[in-house]
C-alpha cells in the first residue's frame, strides 16, 4: 500500500539549526524506510545537516532533495524559504514538517489515499494529532506521555460556512496533507504582500485551503507534535499576542488575509465584516493568555483587579470557578489516560515512536 502512494506525496521538512532534532527526524525516517519524497529546506547557520546527509549516505536510503537556503533569521526570509521550496515539489500533494515532530507513515498513506480518491471535493486531509512530552530528556527518553486530539471535519457545502466554522473554534489544518498547487498559492500571497507576522501566513493557509474544498479528518494517529519549553517554535512565533497586535503592520496584514479569503467566498462583498467579527472572538483567548500580571507592581495589580471585576460583573463566582477548574483537570487526566490506552492499543505508530525514542 505504501508503494502505491509513495509517488504522490512530498514531506517538506523546514529546518533552522537545532541539529539534534533534525538528526533524530532523519534517523526515524530511515529506520522506518520512509516511502515518500523528502525535501529539506535548510535555513540554518551552518552546514552540519548537509554533511550528515552526505556522511550517512541518506540519498541512497531515502528519496531526499536537500536545499541549503540563506539564513532565515527573519520572518520574511523564512517565508521566502518555504515559497521557494514549494516550487521544487513535483508531487500532487505536500505536507509541512518541523524537525521536532513525527508523522506516522501508515497514517500519511491513509490521508493521501483518502484525498486522492476525493480530490474534486476535498482540498486537504488530516488525522488525529498526538501531542507528546519527553519527561526524562529533550531529544530522546524512556518516559513519554501522550495526549491525542481528534480533528473535526469541515464538510459544509459553502466556502464561507467552512471558514466561519473554523473561526468559531474549529481545529487547525496547517500540518494536514494539502494539494501542492493550493499551498504554493498561499505562499505566493505571503511573499507578494511581504508578511511580517508568521501567524498571518498560518491563518491565511488554513482559511484559504477551506475556501477551495472540504477538509476531512480521519480517526487515526498521524501527526505527533512534541511539547516542551523551547520546542516547536522554529517559526519565531511570539507568546505575547498584544505585542504582535501593536506592530504597525498587524492590522494591514489581517485585512489583506481577509480580502484574499472573502474573494474566494460566496457573496464576497458582504462577508468580510462578519468574518472579521468572528476572528475578533477567536483571538480573545490568546490575548488574555498573553497577559502577564503576576508581579507585585502596581500595573500588574491593576490588571488582576480588572480581570476579577469583569469576572464577577459577568456573573461568575470564584468557588464555582475553582470547583469546575479542578473537576475539569481531573476529568482531563482520566480522559487522557483512557485516550493513551486507546491510541496505544489501536495504532502501532505509538509503539514505534516509543521504541525509537527509548532505544536510540
Amino acid at each position: 500500500m505504501f508503494q502505491k502512494y509513495s509517488e504522490l506525496l512530498t514531506i517538506l521538512l523546514v529546518i533552522r539549526d537545532r541539529e539534534d532534532f533534525t538528526f533524530r527526524w532523519l534517523k526515524y525516517a530511515y529506520s522506518l524506510k520512509l516511502p515518500f519524497r523528502l525535501l529539506i529546506a535548510d535555513g540554518g547557520s551552518n552546514d552540519v545537516v548537509s554533511k550528515y546527509v552526505k556522511d550517512k549516505n541518506l540519498k541512497s536510503r531515502l528519496d531526499i532533495t536537500y536545499v541549503r537556503t540563506e539564513y532565515d533569521n527573519t520572518v520574511k526570509i523564512y517565508n521566502r524559504k518555504i515559497s521557494n521550496a514549494l516550487k521544487l515539489v513535483t508531487t500532487p500533494y505536500v505536507i509541512l514538517a518541523d524537525n521536532d515532530d513525527f508523522y506516522s507513515i501508515e497514517g500519511l498513506t491513509l490521508l493521501v489515499s483518502y484525498l486522492d480518491k476525493r480530490k474534486d471535493e476535498y482540498s486537504s486531509c488530516g488525522g488525529t494529532t498526538v501531542h507528546f512530552s519527553i519527561k526524562d530528556g529533550d531529544v530522546y527518553g524512556k518516559k513519554v506521555e501522550y495526549q491525542p486530539t481528534l480533528g473535526v471535519d469541515y464538510d459544509q457545502d459553502k466556502a464561507v460556512d467552512r471558514v466561519s466554522f473554523y473561526l468559531s473554534g474549529g481545529v487547525g489544518l496547517y500540518y494536514n496533507v494539502h494539494k501542492t498547487d493550493f499551498l504554493r498559492n498561499v505562499w505566493r500571497y505571503v511573499v507578494k504582500y511581504d508578511f511580517n507576522n508568521i501567524r498571518m501566513a498560518e491563518l491565511l493557509l488554513e482559511m484559504y485551503i477551506l475556501t477551495l474544498g472540504k477538509v476531512k479528518y480521519l480517526n487515526t494517529p498521524v501527526y505527533f507534535r512534541q511539547n516542551g519549553e523551547g520546542i516547536g517554535n522554529t517559526a519565531m512565533l511570539s507568546n505575547d499576542f498584544i505585542e504582535e497586535m501593536l506592530q504597525p503592520f498587524w492590522s494591514s496584514e489581517v485585512n489583506t488575509v481577509f480580502d484574499i479569503i472573502t474573494a474566494n467566498c460566496e457573496d464576497s462583498k458582504n462577508v468580510k465584516i462578519s468574518l472579521l467579527k468572528q476572528y475578533k472572538n477567536l483571538i480573545i483567548p490568546p490575548i488574555i493568555n498573553g497577559i502577564k500580571a503576576s508581579s507585585k507592581q502596581k500595573k500588574d495589580k491593576k490588571i488582576r483587579v480588572l480581570l476579577i471585576k469583569k469576572y464577577f460583573k459577568e456573573g461568575g463566582f470564584s468557588r464555582f470557578y475553582y470547583f469546575f477548574k479542578n473537576a475539569s483537570q481531573f476529568l482531563k487526566r482520566i480522559f487522557n489516560r483512557n485516550n493513551n490506552i486507546l491510541v496505544k492499543n489501536k495504532h502501532k505508530s505509538i509503539t514505534e515512536i516509543e521504541n525509537f525514542l527509548s532505544n536510540s
